[in-house]
């Protein structure tokens, strides 16, 4: 069987398992980029009716 990134990336995926440091890591990216949405919805131009 030939061996692949992609394989193994679905392997991982079916275990459910991700490392803790994964884990800190995805958290406060998802932090940041919620943030970084935020600031751009309260510095959007309100609409002129």
């Amino acid at each position: 069987m030939k061996n692949n990134m992609i394989t193994n990336f679905e392997i991982k995926n079916l275990n459910n398992s991700i490392s803790p440091l994964e884990e800190v890591l995805k958290d406060g990216a998802r932090k940041m980029l919620q943030a970084a949405i935020e600031n751009e919805v309260l510095e959007y131009p309100p609409v002129s009716a």
